[in-house]
């Protein structure tokens, strides 16, 4: 039975077609090659160009590809053959990949950073150059093939270190997070870590000290349950509250509650919005004692949006709420 044909591409068709002009038939086979025997090739390819300028040189290089094993094509190449090599070879599919898949492949094999990162490269289904890519840039501790697998690019693998390094400097425990993450299997499960392991973090300190009346919200726990008994997003703010630029609390006065949020804007802490239930509009009187009490701590109220003041603004306030409805003409 013929072997399926799959195409070729890229930098290495060019070299495919050299040889086979120097050696005919050398394309053919290589068209039909195994997955591995195709990377095989590619791989050595990529790290011994042959000199084509010299027809003998090409034509012994030829006859080389095309009749030697597989172990002696990468030793020619690579001067020794660690252990998966081959093997990773034949998961990185039929195409040959970035002239730079292969050196970086073969060193993390030869002299890895730590030894999860074998263990992965030989556990994962299929393997190319953006997956070793990830795979570097994680931490040793939850370098796995399923990691590796639900990370979508490099730039993701560098945010979940990060995340990671934040986590454990803010109390995390390592080894509890290290073995929620290793057992990811889905994007949406990894996300599921980040939100259960940040609801473990605490905020800075709040800008108004706590008083019977003012409940400062000081940790991503306390702000999502907020969030429910008031039946509003205050849990989406978990991020701006970590990195000190909001702030919560409840305020509490004649049996009434409301929400305050506050950001900060350059080095002042202003009344970012105040709400009741479902984001309803608190009353006025609760709303009123809230600002009072906030005020006699620094805190004011946010200063009302500039409005423009071109002398064109004549025709917005002219034509609203009928702006620019016209009807198109026959």
């Amino acid at each position: 039975m013929i072997n399926t044909i799959a195409p070729l591409t890229g930098w290495a068709l060019d070299s495919v077609a050299e040889l086979d002009r120097h050696a005919p038939g050398f394309a053919g086979s290589y068209l039909r090659a195994s997955d591995e025997r195709r990377q095989v090739i590619a791989a050595y390819l990529a790290v011994a160009p042959i000199p084509f300028d010299d027809g003998h040189r090409a034509r012994l290089s030829a006859d080389f590809l095309g009749g030697a094993d597989h172990r002696a094509i990468l030793r020619a190449g690579f001067g020794s053959v660690p252990v998966g090599l081959r093997g990773a070879l034949a998961r990185s599919g039929p195409q040959p990949l970035d002239r730079r898949y292969y050196e970086r492949l073969f060193r993390l094999l030869m002299r890895p950073p730590h030894r999860e990162i074998v263990r992965t490269i030989n556990q994962l289904p299929q393997l190319d150059h953006q997956r070793l890519r990830i795979a570097q840039r994680l931490p040793a501790q939850v370098c796995c093939a399923n990691v590796v697998s639900v990370i979508t690019s490099i730039k993701e693998a560098h945010d979940v270190a990060a995340l990671i390094g934040l986590l454990i400097a803010n109390g995390a425990d390592a080894d509890g997070l290290f073995a929620a993450i290793r057992k990811v299997e889905t994007a949406r499960a990894l996300a599921g870590v980040w939100q259960r392991w940040s609801r473990q973090m605490t905020f800075g300190v709040h800008p108004v000290p706590a008083s019977e009346t003012y409940l400062p919200i000081v940790g991503a726990n306390d702000l999502r349950r907020l969030g429910l008994r008031f039946n509003n997003c205050a849990e989406r703010y978990i991020v701006g509250c970590l990195n000190g630029f909001d702030a919560f609390a409840e305020f509490k006065a004649n049996n009434k509650a409301l929400v305050v949020h506050l950001r900060r804007k350059r080095e002042h802490w202003m009344i970012e919005g105040m709400f009741g239930k479902h984001n309803a509009c608190p009353p006025p009187a609760l709303r009123a004692e809230a600002i009072k009490y906030l005020a006699q701590h620094g805190v004011g109220e946010k200063p009302p949006r500039e409005s423009p003041s071109g002398e064109w603004e004549v025709l917005n306030r002219l034509a609203h709420p009928f702006r620019f409805e016209l009807e198109m003409e026959d």
